[in-house]
């Protein structure tokens, strides 16, 4: 099978391709040459011309909490059956979005493994997974009312929780939330956010962290965590900082910027969560107004950014990736940049940067077409006209 278009962005921050041919056998990318030789070359090898599209890698949500019941809006009818069937349904609608590789960042106790093991199993095509189960707060602290989250305190209560959600839970990554954001701007202490830093990577996984406030910003840098997410106000000096230790960021630019007219729109909700976000409204307003002063000057620091929608409520989609790329584009970054956030660089922080994450020969064929030129339109990040998954097209527009 040989796909092809006007352009491909390989996903290295840097390379273009024009009339470009990518040949994918065995779910693979075999070859990539402009499609004119190909075609010379390989006269009997169907052809997918995808005309003025672009193709980019699969995009990577390196911050999603599929299955996250709490704002639905007939919230009570929600059993453990319901709960799976919305988990499934929210992750395998990441593929609509070119989505072909998440990381959860929060989902309710078990729901992501369980999916995963149903995809291992050939029950379920979804995109590949990596999860940290439950988020761990301290007690009382942010979200500590979600599903997606639960509470352990002190070094011995962090010890415990953190082995119990790689051991039985099956967790990829552990996800420690801190910096509220009213009351508690610090929640865990430096030697808690140290320890939750160096006990999972001890037991050889990695370490990501909610932060969004001063001063936790700064004891999360010093922890070492391997991304902070949200960072809203981040200062030049800590992104020049996250840069020279590796750290990565996620700024969940697209939920900030949804969230506000939709909770605008819908005052009269009854349900108690989004009566929570109602409260907050103002607040993501300006967060967001934040975050579009100073994205520019953030980025040029060097620190390293994955793209990461956060998108946890029942009236918002599922992994829309290119919405968080649209916003980057808007706010002045370089596409290319912008595609390499989205595809290179969650794969290399997930550990899979040798195998996904780029169009390269040999690397497996996920691929997202886009229904337009990123260069040329801040509309064509969103504009979704099929996505391939290890070769195999499981979304079409």
């Amino acid at each position: 099978m040989i796909l092809s278009a006007k352009k491909a962005i390989t996903g290295d921050g840097k390379s273009v391709l024009n009339n470009v041919g990518i040949l994918v056998k065995e779910g693979k990318i075999q070859e990539i040459a402009t499609i004119d030789e190909l075609k010379r070359r390989l006269p009997d090898e169907p052809v997918t011309d995808y005309g003025d599209a672009t193709l980019i890698p699969g995009y990577i949500d390196m911050h999603t909490h599929m299955g996250c019941y709490d704002a639905m809006w007939d919230l009570p009818q929600y059993n453990d059956f319901r709960k799976g069937i919305l988990g499934y349904m929210q992750t395998q609608e990441s593929f609509e979005h070119g989505v072909t590789t998440i990381r959860d960042a929060g989902c309710p106790d078990k729901i992501l493994e369980t999916l995963r093991i149903m995809q291992t199993y050939g029950m379920a095509k979804l995109p590949r997974i990596f999860h940290c189960n439950q988020a761990i707060a301290m007690t009382g602290g942010h979200c500590w009312r979600m599903s997606i989250v639960t509470e352990a305190d002190g070094i011995e209560g962090l010890r415990t929780m953190i082995r119990k959600t790689i051991r039985h839970d099956g967790a990829d990554w552990i996800k420690i939330m801190t910096s509220h954001r009213y009351d508690t701007p610090i929640e865990y202490t430096q030697e808690e956010l140290d320890f939750a830093v160096a006990e999972t990577h001890r037991l050889g996984k990695k370490c990501f962290v909610h932060a969004s406030l001063q001063p936790s910003l700064q004891m999360a840098i010093d922890a070492g965590f391997d991304s902070i997410e949200h960072g809203t106000f981040l200062t030049v000096e800590q992104a020049k900082q996250m840069a020279e230790k590796n750290i990565y960021w996620c700024p969940t630019i697209a939920s900030l910027e949804y969230i506000v007219p939709v909770l605008r729109s819908k005052a009269d909700s009854s349900n108690a969560y989004y009566q929570i976000q109602l409260k907050d409204c103002e607040y993501y307003a300006s967060n967001a107004k934040v975050i579009r002063d100073h994205f520019l000057e953030l980025a040029e620091t060097g620190v390293k950014i994955i793209a990461g929608t956060d998108f946890d409520t029942g009236y918002s989609p599922s992994a829309p990736v290119g919405m968080e790329c649209r916003y980057m584009h808007e706010f002045g970054w370089d596409p290319l940049k912008i595609i390499q956030s989205a595809t290179q660089n969650g794969a290399d922080l997930l550990g899979i940067g040798h195998e996904v994450g780029l169009l390269k020969e040999g690397y497996i064929a996920d691929i997202t077409v886009l229904g337009g030129d990123p260069e040329a339109s801040k509309d064509a990040y969103e504009k979704i006209e099929a996505t391939y998954y290890g070769g195999e097209l499981v979304y079409k527009a």
